[in-house]
């Protein structure tokens, strides 16, 4: 693959900086370090210094850039510019959160994934770093759901109800029913896109067994939203399949999404089929929150802060009410003008070809943007510091980059067709 072509040193700092960018996800944020009796264990001491992870993910990317000055401007890349200045809205706005401090805390961590994206591939073999990145995010969503399969979810595999909320062991985390629902569709999409490849028959079937665990954890995690992404994802991916293999799935996608969302999470009825289990309940006090501050909004959390704790469950909304219509525009920029760029481009078109590497995640890439754009509407899809903004912030560089790209051979081909007629 064109990644390994870089030094393995730059591999694996690039990889280590993105977990770190990882690292205070389902973590109990900034104050457990001052709890009673902190540290309790070597375990605890670990849970309480990974809330600051995503700071230590800034100051290495800060320190490799910082030896590279021999190298070009940083490339600008507008979708991470775009949520860059969401997040500075959303920080600014903290001041006037009833809870500052802390809202201020999840604003920097928001603002540490787009800064250490765009730092860490602005500049030479940018393609390469992105894929790097993008790799680092299939691997994790593998564990993930192996993990889970093999281990604690085994029993509700085997039929038994699953727990609305399930905890990590050692309270390291938690994730929901429907949560699972993430790592298992896109695990799902990136199994059945490896399926596609010429590859020796062993490595064919471990792609194999991996999708069927996807699809099973996807089934049971009965997440209308996931499968609902899930369908516009496998559409893109299904683009390179050749007729027969569009025969063959497509039927088998809509029972498990007939099966899963239609028979187990609505109970057979289309009105909880097509019901957002009182949603709209906390759209309405969303939106009186905004209107209390519609600029800039109430800053980072807000929904926890201000709402009861309940999450908001919608992009628009959850952008809404933290950093108001400014920085919802920006939002909105980034999140769905990256669309434009794929159109634009004719983007789709060229991930049917998947002989090349930068072709084969270019699909990927596209069919995780899908799954998470359509997710954005009854999920609060990258408008905070969680998993779907570290899975579409490499999305969006590396369909920038190939939009750019794409671009240049425009130019090129328009400046020697000029050339050549003069």
């Amino acid at each position: 693959m064109k990644s390994w072509k870089l030094s393995k040193t730059t591999i694996f700092l690039v990889s280590l900086i993105w977990l770190l960018v990882w690292g205070a996800f389902s973590s109990y944020g900034p104050g457990y370090i001052l709890s009673p009796g902190f540290p309790k264990s070597a375990f605890a001491l670990f849970n309480g210094l990974r809330a600051y992870a995503p700071l230590f993910a800034i100051l290495f990317t800060f320190i490799i850039v910082a030896g590279r000055k021999s190298e070009k401007i940083f490339q600008l890349n507008k979708p991470l510019v775009f949520l860059f200045i969401y997040g500075l809205i959303g920080f600014i706005a903290s001041l006037l959160s009833p809870a500052g401090i802390h809202s201020a805390y999840w604003a920097i961590l928001f603002l540490s994934v787009p800064l250490t994206g765009w730092l860490l591939t602005g500049y030479g073999n940018s393609l390469e770093k992105a894929e790097i990145l993008l790799q680092t995010n299939w691997i994790i969503a593998f564990l993930f759901i192996i993990y889970l399969s093999l281990g604690p979810l085994r029993p509700y595999m085997l039929g038994k109800i699953i727990p609305n909320i399930y905890m990590f062991p050692g309270k390291i985390g938690r994730v929901t029913q429907n949560g699972i629902g993430r790592y298992a569709g896109i695990s799902a999409l990136i199994t059945l896109s490896r399926m596609r490849k010429k590859q020796s028959i062993r490595t064919w079937f471990v792609w194999l067994i991996l999708f069927i665990v996807s699809i099973n954890l996807l089934s049971i995690s009965q997440s209308r939203t996931a499968l609902f992404g899930f369908a516009g994802g496998v559409a893109i991916i299904l683009f390179s399949f050749k007729f027969y293999w569009i025969a063959l799935f497509t039927p088998i996608f809509t029972y498990m999404i007939y099966l899963s969302g239609f028979l187990w999470a609505a109970h057979g009825t289309w009105e909880l089929f097509f019901w957002l289990t009182r949603r709209e309940r906390i759209w309405a006090k969303g939106l009186e929150v905004f209107s209390r501050s519609p600029l800039v909004g109430f800053g980072f959390h807000a929904d926890r802060y201000l709402i009861e704790w309940h999450h908001i469950h919608n992009s628009f909304i959850h952008s809404l009410i933290q950093s108001g219509i400014l920085g919802t525009i920006f939002f909105i920029a980034a999140i769905y003008g990256i669309w434009l760029v794929v159109v634009k481009n004719n983007l789709i078109k060229k991930s049917m070809d998947i002989s090349s590497t930068e072709n084969l995640y270019l699909s990927e890439s596209l069919a995780v943007l899908a799954f998470l754009t359509l997710r954005s509407f009854f999920e609060s899809t990258a408008a905070f510091y969680g998993a779907d903004l570290f899975f579409i912030v490499p999305v969006l560089i590396y369909i920038h980059i190939m939009g750019e790209m794409e671009v240049k051979k425009r130019i090129e081909k328009n400046s020697s067709f000029f050339r050549n007629n003069l």
